[in-house]
């Protein structure tokens, strides 16, 4: 069997991921992916920088970062939790967000199913 050469990480990110519906697993996450996965997480009810962290797949620090973007462009809100933790909820400018991004996902989808 003969090994196929790819030019590039695009080809592999939008040529064969994009077919098989899910990302290769020596792709990396762009900076703007891993923010909205951490703010779909929070969406769908972890609200816990801990429970984040197993939703979207990366390190605590790596979470505290995106928790501390989306902060700040108002896309999250911070709440008070039992004992004073930390919780998070998606604000209406967040949903918004989200809205896009699936729009934009839903669209890149079936391009890839159509394209020869």
């Amino acid at each position: 069997m003969s090994r196929q050469t790819i030019d590039s990480p695009q080809t592999i990110v939008l040529g064969r991921a994009a077919r098989v519906g899910r990302r290769a697993p020596y792709a990396r996450r762009s900076q703007m992916e891993l923010q909205v996965e951490v703010l779909h997480a929070i969406y769908r009810g972890r609200d816990s920088p801990s429970r984040i962290v197993y939703a979207a797949n990366l390190s605590y620090d790596r979470v505290l970062k995106c928790i501390r973007f989306l902060e700040e462009r108002s896309l999250i809100a911070k709440k008070e939790g039992e004992q004073g933790s930390p919780r998070y909820r998606v604000t209406e400018k967040g949903t918004e967000v989200i809205g896009h991004f699936t729009r934009i996902r839903s669209a890149l989808a079936s391009t890839a199913k159509t394209s020869p």
